[in-house]
């Protein structure tokens, strides 16, 4: 894609590559090429994808904040790539339910994937080199098992606006807060490693118009982290490791 070209479908999107030869979306210019489906009426399913270089659909009505967007419209990926995205968020998804597996989201300018009341899993993927969050997530039911998170800008897993999230058998590395919890939001943890974090779990209460936030811990381990825990007063981290 050049010229500010993009995709926008009002219809399920079925995208199958193969593990050695991938569908690869591009943008030559780094400025073009969103990739969005909205309000499709059925399921998308992506298989061995690669978005390179995307940003986002700015047009004198409306803008959007990914590069690739699934707005009230179920989708599956399966090892899909978000490699060098230039967008506030390198995929969005709102008000879907959705599952990843095996993805993989590389050098995005600001957030790599934000969840927005929506529910999902996300399963064996990586995220490396993130400008901001890695996980964005709000209003939203997520269980995220057995992912790595490999240098945020600044959290690893955020969890916002009552949502229930679930990390296990995972690890983050190299930000300055790993997991955060916040306003009304619980977030359970289990079998997670957290390396060379600022802060290890912040629970805290940001927006006025909710309240505290939860940490449930079950197993962990922290190496070279500065300081384990931060919580507001209200907001709860519960330790159950014996």
């Amino acid at each position: 894609f050049g010229k500010k070209g993009c995709v926008i479908s009002h219809s399920p999107v079925r995208i199958l590559g193969e593990e050695d030869n991938p569908v690869v979306i591009r943008s030559t210019d780094g400025l073009s090429g969103s990739f969005t489906v909205l309000q499709a009426g059925g399921k998308s399913f992506l298989r061995d994808v690669r978005f390179e270089h995307l940003n986002t659909l700015t047009d004198e009505h409306w803008q959007l904040t990914g590069g690739v967007n699934f707005y009230e419209s179920d989708v599956d990926l399966v090892r899909v790539s978000f490699l060098d995205s230039q967008c506030e968020d390198a995929m969005t998804i709102i008000r879907s339910s959705f599952s990843l597996n095996f993805c993989a989201f590389v050098n995005t300018f600001g957030d790599a994937l934000d969840v927005d009341f929506s529910s999902g899993t996300i399963d064996n993927s990586v995220f490396r080199q993130c400008g901001n969050d890695a996980m964005d997530m709000s209003g939203s039911v997520v269980r995220i098992a057995g992912s790595k998170i490999d240098g945020a800008g600044d959290k690893g897993v955020s969890v916002g606006e009552q949502s229930q999230v679930t990390f296990e058998f995972g690890s983050i590395s190299d930000a300055p807060i790993a997991m955060a919890s916040k306003d009304l939001s619980k977030l359970s943890v289990n079998h997670a490693t957290i390396i060379r974090c600022k802060t290890g779990f912040a629970a805290f209460q940001k927006k006025p118009e909710f309240g505290p936030a939860e940490i449930e811990l079950f197993e962990f381990t922290l190496k070279d982290v500065e300081r384990p825990f931060m919580t507001e007063a209200g907001s709860a981290i519960i330790n159950n490791v014996q």
